[in-house]
């Protein structure tokens, strides 16, 4: 079922001029738009039971909005403890945020049932090929 639901996004995506959309083993973003120099905006999908890579970035900092309720953030300052946030209940008007700063990592992972949703907002210069990983479920560990 969870799939289904995952495809039907898919395809809806791919039918959408306006966005850019790449498919990860973990789900799928939809990159909106370059808003201005510097500032990217994108929906990151998340299959039921997937998570994406324990990373960082060197040359922007990420803000995320947790739009579903099974999206669990672990995040790690420089030299620091790893933290484990599940985001509170989500209701209207009230939808977490959480800050990443380069440097910082940083991964999503969707615990629940359904199909995970987390607006990101990138600062900086927006490079996928910034992505340094340390630990991936899919073996692009660096």
């Amino acid at each position: 079922m969870e799939n289904d639901e995952f495809t039907k996004l898919l395809e809806k995506w791919k039918e959408t001029s306006k966005a850019e959309y790449e498919v990860r083993p973990w789900g799928m973003f939809v990159k909106f738009a370059t808003v201005c120099n510097g500032l990217v905006h994108k929906e990151l999908i998340v299959k039921p039971g997937n998570r994406l890579s324990m990373q960082k970035h060197a040359l922007r900092d990420e803000l995320w909005i947790i739009a579903s309720p099974d999206i669990m953030v672990e995040i790690r300052p420089p030299n620091g403890r790893m933290e484990v946030k599940f985001p509170a209940p989500i209701t209207e008007g009230a939808l977490v945020k959480i800050s990443i700063p380069r440097g910082w990592w940083h991964r999503l992972s969707n615990m629940g049932h359904n199909v995970g949703h987390v607006f990101e907002y990138s600062f900086g210069i927006f490079d996928e090929g910034d992505i340094i990983r340390s630990e991936d479920d899919f073996g692009r560990a660096e």
